[in-house]
């Protein structure tokens, strides 16, 4: 066995443990450039199903530019569960790919649909608290 593998299986834990933290910084660094660059568009409920380590996810569409994207997320309170249903999606405007749902901010049905890049803010009231996803900090200081 080479010296490589002998600290790999020594260590395996504390790789382990640095990989995930890696991972977790990662994603949040994502979401922060999204929250920077977002855009706002209607998505549609496609539906939902449970994951042990997650609990209940619900998967949704929207579209940007003509393009179609998909996508899953942890399920909110008081949010519409009906397939179909439209809520407010925040994407980031250079890659639309990474988004995050807001469930809970349901689309009202006057709106027909959301123009093709999107909004710079919902087209309707809503508090920044609704927007903020555990951004308070950031809020404040402002």
């Amino acid at each position: 066995m080479t010296k490589v593998f002998r600290v790999i299986k020594k260590y395996w834990v504390y790789l382990g443990i640095a990989f995930f933290m890696a991972g977790a910084w990662y994603s949040s660094h994502v979401d922060e450039e999204m929250h920077t660059r977002a855009r706002y568009t209607i998505g549609y409920l496609t539906g939902g199903y449970y994951t042990p380590k997650s609990g209940k996810r619900y998967s949704y569409r929207y579209e940007v530019r003509g393009q179609e994207y998909e996508a899953t997320d942890i399920r909110e309170v008081n949010m519409n569960t009906a397939t179909g249903a439209r809520f407010v999606v925040e994407y980031d405007s250079l890659d639309p790919g990474v988004s995050r749902s807001h469930f809970a901010l349901a689309v009202p049905d006057s709106i027909g649909q959301a123009p093709a890049n999107g909004w710079k803010v919902p087209p309707f009231i809503t508090s920044p608290k609704d927007l903020n996803y555990g951004r308070e900090e950031e809020a404040r200081a402002e």
